[in-house]
């Protein structure tokens, strides 16, 4: 079930972004969002992939 909202999702995003591009008439907004959602999305893959150990062993 998650895999579905998943792929649901994934396939809303070149809609919404070729949306964003219809309604301001050009790519430079669109290609700075998607830029903004990269550097997120590669800030939690850091923090997620860190070598901690959470709480007593």
């Amino acid at each position: 079930m998650s895999q579905c909202a998943g792929y649901l999702l994934a396939a809303a995003g070149p809609m919404a972004v070729g949306a964003l591009r219809d309604a301001l008439g050009g790519w430079p907004v669109p290609l700075t969002v998607c830029a903004g959602l990269a550097l997120v999305a590669a800030a939690i893959g850091i923090l997620a992939g860190r070598d901690v150990r959470i709480g007593a062993a």
